[in-house]
């Protein structure tokens, strides 16, 4: 759509794309939420942005180039997720193989999971492998995560069980100090 008509249109065409909005986003909670996004929704982000940056056909090719990746194919999804909850949601997920595989072998499956990742995401692969390495470390939910775990449960009387009560706490404890120190140390 031209400049011209978007901006005589502008007020209705935002009113009606926020209306069709509502019904494109699932909230996690007080603070994430999934906006699922369509050719509409790209559209009008184009729009907006050539509006505002009067930038011009130079613009639009960036700005194509931008938005073109998120608009779904077919029957496909497309939500737009902070790169840290994929970052976090990565550590969950190594943290839970390390429970049951020796460090080594769980950073071994992680960190090419974790560098295609941030390849995909275009973002500097250095706090994924990071978070990799500090959640391979993490076995403290199970005596078969780690030799030293499985060393004290028979002298110290520990249960499978036991395990949960303080391993819990300590890689939900990680993760929440671990996390913002490797994005500050290792910027994405």
């Amino acid at each position: 759509m031209p400049l011209d008509v978007y901006t005589k249109n502008r007020r209705e065409l935002r009113k009606n794309i926020v209306d069709f909005k509502k019904d494109r986003r699932v909230a996690l909670g007080p603070y994430a939420t999934f906006y699922f996004e369509s050719y509409e929704t790209m559209l009008a982000q184009v729009q907006e942005m050539l509006y505002i940056e009067k930038g011009g056909e130079e613009q639009l090719k960036d700005e194509l180039a931008a938005y073109n990746p998120l608009v779904p194919n077919g029957k496909e999804l497309t939500a737009t997720l902070p790169v840290i909850l994929v970052l976090a949601a990565l550590m969950l997920l190594t943290m839970t193989l390390s429970d049951v595989l020796n460090n080594v072998a769980t950073a071994l499956i992680a960190a090419p999971v974790a560098l295609d990742i941030a390849l995909q995401l275009e973002v500097n692969p250095d706090p994924f492998l990071m978070a990799v390495a500090v959640a391979a470390s993490c076995a403290f939910l199970t005596p078969i995560g780690h030799k030293n775990n499985t060393l004290i449960m028979g002298p110290g009387g520990y249960r499978f069980g036991d395990y949960w009560r303080m391993g819990l706490p300590l890689e939900l404890l990680v993760i929440f100090t671990a996390l913002p120190m490797i994005v500050f140390v290792w910027p994405l």
